[in-house]
């Protein structure tokens, strides 16, 4: 296996988030660890405490010699039903993972099979009083646990793996195999006087207790997952055990010594204990959890280093002419397994080194990853914060001056909706290689939002070198950027925060520049702005107030006023604009531009719309009822443009005018032009189904979006309401002058009504009544009315005779909110 892929191998289990990174270093046995339920400390105490009572029974021998062999192997009937139950609990804990739930399954099949056969031992020895045989009983537990001892390893070996596996199970073979052959098979398969059955059975046992030390290794290095690493090595260490009675076992009945209840069923009690603990030392399986180490020995080298020590113990009590294995044999056999122990050590300290070099390199890209934007490769919040940190605890020190800027890209979101997300990924790619060319080298740039990018200025001479620099990026990022096909030119509002002698934290000094950033964002020219205290108590006033607001609907305070909307020839009244404000408890009458971006960035916008639109519908319907002579007065209501992408807008004016009892065509609704442009295929479909309800559709401040002929003549628009800045320079700009007559002959031209707004003395009404503009609004005929001066007003006026839209065009111009 590459080095590319076990790279990959190893990030596949590397944390994915930075607060991972630290808690990463540890093992990750220690991070899989969980806490073992009840009912599996109950087993294990079980399991040890049999053991226990086994081991005071050895050494008292209650019952006498005539019954040691009935009481000795009455003791492995309750140990071995606590292994099945043990290995059955592992199988459930880990219904998870498939592979380890079968894998415990058949483990527990093969304890069944152990105890079936310790029960006929007790039959035939404690009951019958003859000596043991081999059974069926035996086959079922040498291969139902080889599946499931094969099953437990979950991953594909890597090359590392596959040596050390070799090497190791070599070793083992050549030790276990040359104690099982001395002891055991040797004497039988070479003695004569033994039947084909015997001399069979002689090798078939030895050779599976071979099998199963050589499964239990594969196991170990093949890695498993590290919730089951316990287990899995108490589980090995079993077996083990288990081999090391068996060929006791096996060696003391050769010559004749062995009987049941021998102290030498002391090493296949402690063999069953360890298979009952493994079982309780399994944890509940989580989803998704990930594999064991890639080239770790995880306790087979262990096992190896016994095998080699059991070898050279036989050099020591083995005779030069021993016939079944010659003492020189041992000695060849011994020096072979330490070259091969040797070789399986280099190899896996050097595997070891090169898994720390390949983790050191992943934890660095990991620490990249997580202190740096993935798109740009700027520094991130994060990493900012720290070194914004740093830097202020030098300037405790040294009397340093650090300037703040928080950038933010103007009209971004256009690039996404008309380019696509991927032209807008290239304009910030192409934006942050620019702004980081552009600074100081020492300086750190960093990308903290979605087109929001920070800057962090060191050792600033002084607010000046700092704005120098601003208008130098702000040059910079200016500059036009060709993508897909299109050249842009990006502009920018930048936040200039400078510490003071004041100290400042930097959460404090991100949240300045933030502020001044939003105040650049208003300014028409010069798009930056430096941090000024006033702005932060304009920000904690501006808290307050959205505060305030959220209450101000339960508490009645909004009040709807209503300007008249007049005939310019006869000035008589033809309809009425509603316009909310606020009667705040302490601050008095407040004007909607006050509250109207808080409750729309607040959230709150659609119930305050909600709530007005109920209002003008219902105070319509009481001029209607109240005065026979405003039958046909209409009300326009203000539809902001966070409701006109509301589902729910059609169900709720609908609600407005049933409650009402108002029919929908004393209804105009007015959206501001820009909500008109801004998503056009959500507007013709969201205007259509408004139209379907009868009820007239208008564009306020006409004139100051993005409009084109094309977006007026497709969608269902009845009026055109010239915005108010164009009717107020009418007398000083010939071109203001021009452009109201275009927008009237427009308006005509298309069939719409072209209402104009802000008409404030006699001049702008004689202008407007000589272009051919038959409706306005303004404070030349009133300001909006409330309560009793509206009621008073109404009785006043008069409706003219023509009715409500006369057929030339119409202009209604607004009075100052």
């Amino acid at each position: 296996m590459t080095m590319e892929v076990e790279r990959s191998r190893i990030a596949d289990r590397m944390p994915s988030t930075p607060m991972d990174l630290e808690r990463a270093r540890t093992d990750p046995a220690e991070l899989a660890e969980r806490k073992l339920s009840r009912g599996a400390i109950l087993f294990a105490a079980g399991a040890v405490g049999v053991l226990i009572v086994y081991l005071l029974w050895q050494a008292t021998r209650l019952g006498g010699n005539s019954h040691t062999a009935l009481i000795g192997d009455s003791f492995f009937i309750p140990a071995d039903l606590l292994a099945i139950w043990a290995t059955a609990m592992a199988a459930r804990h880990c219904q998870a993972d498939r592979r380890r739930c079968r894998s415990w399954a058949f483990v527990s099949v093969a304890m069944v099979g152990f105890l079936v056969g310790n029960a006929i031992q007790l039959y035939q020895e404690g009951w019958r009083h003859l000596p043991d045989r081999p059974d069926w009983s035996d086959s079922v537990f040498y291969v139902f646990f080889l599946i499931g001892l094969v099953g437990f390893s979950a991953t594909r070996r890597n090359m590392v793996r596959r040596w050390l596996f070799t090497l190791d199970t070599t070793t083992i073979a050549l030790g276990a195999g040359a104690v099982l052959w001395y002891f055991v098979a040797g004497p039988q398969a070479t003695s004569h006087g033994h039947s084909l059955h015997e001399v069979f059975y002689a090798i078939v046992y030895p050779l599976g207790d071979l099998i199963l030390l050589v499964a239990a290794v594969r196991t170990l290095q093949h890695g498993v997952p590290s919730s089951s690493l316990r287990a899995i090595r108490t589980l090995s260490v079993g077996i083990f055990v288990y081999v090391v009675a068996d060929t006791m076992e096996g060696y003391l009945g050769l010559h004749g010594g062995y009987h049941g209840g021998d102290r030498v069923d002391i090493v296949g009690m402690a063999a069953t204990t360890l298979l009952a603990l493994a079982g309780a030392l399994q944890p509940t399986v989580g989803e998704g959890e990930p594999d064991g180490r890639p080239s770790r020995r995880t306790g087979s080298g262990a096992i190896s280093y016994v095998a080699a020590t059991a070898v050279f113990g036989l050099v020591f009590f083995t005779e030069r002419d021993d016939p079944f294995f010659p003492n020189l044999s041992i000695l060849v056999v011994a020096v072979v397994i330490v070259v091969l122990v040797g070789l399986g050590q280099v190899l896996s300290r050097r595997a070891l080194l090169g898994e720390q070099a390949i983790n050191e390199d992943l934890f660095g890209e990991l620490r990249h990853q997580a202190f740096h934007d993935g798109l740009t490769g700027l520094a991130n919040r994060a990493l900012f914060g720290e070194r914004l940190e740093h830097a202020l605890e030098r300037r405790r020190t040294f009397s340093m001056s650090h300037a703040v800027l928080m950038i933010d890209l103007d009209e971004f979101k256009l690039v996404n909706d008309t380019l696509g997300h991927e032209a807008g990924d290239e304009v910030l790619r192409s934006v942050a290689t620019r702004l980081r060319n552009a600074v100081r080298v020492g300086d750190t740039v960093a990308r903290v939002g979605g087109d929001e990018f920070a800057i962090l200025l060191e050792d600033v001479n002084g607010e000046r070198a700092a704005i120098e620099l601003v208008e130098h990026l702000l040059h910079v990022v200016g500059k036009p950027i060709t993508v897909s096909g299109r050249t842009l030119v990006q502009r920018a509002s930048v936040g200039i925060a400078i510490t003071d002698d004041e100290p400042h934290t930097a959460e404090e000094l991100l949240r300045y520049a933030d502020t001044a950033m939003y105040r650049a964002k208003r300014q028409i020219s010069d798009h930056y702005c430096v941090f000024e205290t006033s702005m932060q108590t304009a920000l904690v006033d501006r808290a307050e107030l959205e505060v305030d607001l959220r209450c101000a609907v339960e508490r009645g305070e909004l009040r709807v006023f209503y300007q008249p909307i007049l005939d310019l020839s006869s000035e008589g009244i033809t309809g009425f604009e509603a316009l909310v404000r606020w009667m705040h408890p302490s601050r008095g009458l407040l004007p909607p531009t006050t509250f109207i971006p808080l409750a729309e960035q607040g959230g709150l916008i659609h119930e305050i719309d909600t709530w007005v639109l109920y209002e003008a519908c219902a105070e319509a319907s009481r001029w209607q009822h109240q005065s026979p002579q405003f039958a046909e007065v209409s009300v326009h209501v203000n539809l902001s443009p966070l409701q006109l992408r509301e589902s729910d807008l059609v169900d709720t004016i609908t609600g407005a005018l049933s409650a009402a009892r108002l029919e929908s065509r004393f209804l105009t609704l007015e959206l501001v032009e820009s909500s008109v442009v801004e998503d056009l295929e959500l507007a013709q479909a969201r205007l259509t189904e408004l139209k379907a309800l009868g009820l007239r559709i208008a564009v306020d401040d006409f004139g100051t979006g993005y409009s084109s002929l094309s977006h007026l003549r497709t969608l269902p628009i009845d009026e055109l309401k010239i915005d108010r800045s164009f009717i107020a320079e009418m007398g000083t700009s010939a071109q203001a002058s021009a452009l109201v007559h275009s927008l009237i002959q427009l308006g005509a031209a298309l069939g719409m009504d072209t209402v104009a707004e802000g008409i404030e003395d006699a001049v702008q009404l004689l202008h407007l009544r000589g272009e051919g503009c038959l409706q306005g609004q303004g404070y030349l005929f009133a300001r909006p009315l409330y309560g009793e001066e509206l009621h008073s007003y109404i009785l006043e006026h008069t409706v003219p005779p023509s009715g409500r839209y006369p057929s030339a065009s119409h202009l209604v111009v607004d009075g100052k909110a």
